[in-house]
């Protein structure tokens, strides 16, 4: 069914741009954008870095549970950082794939975020590591990020899979590799109560600020960029 947005039109008179998100599961068969006859339309302020951050997760990543393609961790980041992002989260996935391994390092990256790792150890024993060389053997020099999986409700100890992230970290910082870089994620629901979360698990909108907010400034001290900026949530 065809969808229909009229969003406000500031009457200050002055020129303001606007960032389109497309949505996280819809599919999108075509897009028209439409204009008054007297607008003006001019080049965008350039992205403090020309090369995208690019992250790799699953639905923690895609934004499952945001309520619009805006609100996921990623774009919270790329807004503060002003920064463009790609956001390769896949939901019930991200399962490190050599493919995908192959497919991420066509990419000239400014940084790899590695998102919230899947909980299936048997699975990340096998493949992580790899994943993570493959990218690094094609890019020397760019900063990765890896981050753990997140508290959730109940959980009083981080998963098993958070100790798989640190000993990867630790083993490439211990073979010479100096833009490997660790983000320990388990502890920023606070206590793991409800409230960042829809379902005990995945993050609402403010679930996603509270993991944007932290990991923004993080990955600007690791990329050598300004303070990061207000959303704009």
């Amino acid at each position: 069914e065809p969808y229909e947005l009229r969003p406000p039109i500031a009457a200050d008179g002055k020129m303001h741009e606007y960032t389109l998100y497309l949505p996280m599961y819809a599919k999108l068969a075509s897009l028209d954008i439409g204009l008054d006859p007297e607008a003006r339309i001019e080049p965008p302020t350039a992205f403090g870095n020309a090369k995208p951050v690019v992250f790799y997760g699953t639905s923690f990543v895609q934004g499952g549970c945001a309520s619009r393609g805006s609100m996921n961790f990623p774009a919270i980041v790329g807004r503060k950082l002003g920064m463009d992002i790609i956001n390769l989260g896949f939901a019930g996935d991200g399962q490190c794939e050599p493919e995908i391994a192959d497919c991420m390092a066509e990419i000239e990256a400014s940084c790899f975020v590695m998102g919230p790792i899947l909980s299936n150890l048997p699975l990340m024993r096998e493949r992580y590591a790899p994943f993570v060389a493959r990218l690094r053997e094609k890019w020397p020099e760019t900063p990765i990020l890896l981050m753990t999986r997140l508290h959730t409700v109940g959980r009083k100890t981080p998963y098993p899979v958070n100790q798989l992230v640190q000993e990867v970290h630790a083993a490439r910082r211990a073979a010479g590799d100096r833009n490997i870089h660790l983000f320990d994620a388990f502890s920023l629901y606070g206590d793991g109560g409800f409230y960042p979360t829809a379902d005990g698990v995945h993050p609402t909108d403010y679930g996603f600020m509270l993991i944007g907010n932290t990991l923004a400034p993080a990955l600007a001290k690791i990329l050598g960029s300004p303070k990061p900026q207000p959303a704009g949530e």
